[in-house]
């Protein structure tokens, strides 16, 4: 058995043995349920758990719990996908845009960045000891899977090779962290837990689309579709049918 086969299954099962307790009130799609146990798994939540500390150590946090939180990212996760990749498609291609998988990365460097931004988040983790919360022990630094995604980049691979042979579930992690890490996702994820839809949305524009002719709109002109040109309007009528509360 090979390492990433093994890496790749003790994930899926893990996270189909301990799911997520059911708080998030939102449902989610028919195919979310189907897959995401396939794709959510330690790596995921260990990329949440870094970002839940993070805002809990900057006193961002109020009454949040972890179960809490982590249900209600494990849920945007899923409606980003519905919006990137409707079947769940893991090596679905966009054409047109050249996107590729079940996040529907553009580029290579988007897999550079996000793991620069895991690893901020890790070097703050490791300075800060007075918590308020339970943390899982762990060792504070990239884990292994992760260090091949950088020697995969060293080596110039494509973002369909990286995608075609790493765990998915470690590009979710890096889905996490890039969008933790993005300027002006903090309210967006601490609004998760009392206005999950208008939340993801705003998470989802800040932190993973990435168009460079959003980035100076308000979230209000984001939220109304006045952000939004004819050229890419089609963006936000497809974010509209998709990230809901079913």
């Amino acid at each position: 058995m090979s390492n990433w086969f093994l890496d790749y299954f003790t994930s899926a099962v893990t996270s189909r043995i301990f799911p997520p307790k059911k708080l998030n009130a939102c449902k989610k799609s028919d195919n979310a349920l189907k897959y995401s146990g396939q794709l959510f798994g330690r790596y995921t939540r260990f990329a949440i758990m870094l970002t839940y500390d993070s805002l809990m150590r900057r006193n961002k946090l109020v009454d949040v719990s972890y179960d809490e939180f982590e249900s209600n990212m494990l849920w945007m996760l899923s409606v980003i996908v519905d919006v990137e990749n409707e079947p769940w498609e893991w090596t679905l291609a966009n054409k047109t845009s050249g996107a590729y998988g079940y996040f529907q990365i553009l580029n290579v460097d988007w897999f550079q960045t996000s793991l620069n931004r895991m690893n901020n988040q890790i070097e703050a983790a490791a300075k800060y000891n007075n918590r308020d919360w339970y943390m899982p022990k762990f060792e504070f630094k990239l884990p292994l899977a992760m260090e091949q995604i950088q020697r995969d980049l060293d080596e110039k691979k494509t973002k369909e090779y990286i995608i075609d042979v790493r765990n998915p579930d470690l590009i979710s992690a890096l889905v996490v962290s890039h969008i933790a890490e993005a300027s002006g996702t903090d309210e967006a994820l601490i609004g998760l837990q009392t206005n999950p839809v208008d939340s993801a949305k705003i998470a989802y524009y800040r932190g993973h689309h990435l168009d460079a002719t959003l980035i100076n709109k308000s979230n209000a002109q984001l939220l109304n579709g006045k952000a939004f040109s004819s050229k890419n309007k089609s963006v936000y009528t497809n974010v509209e049918s998709k990230i809901k509360c079913l």
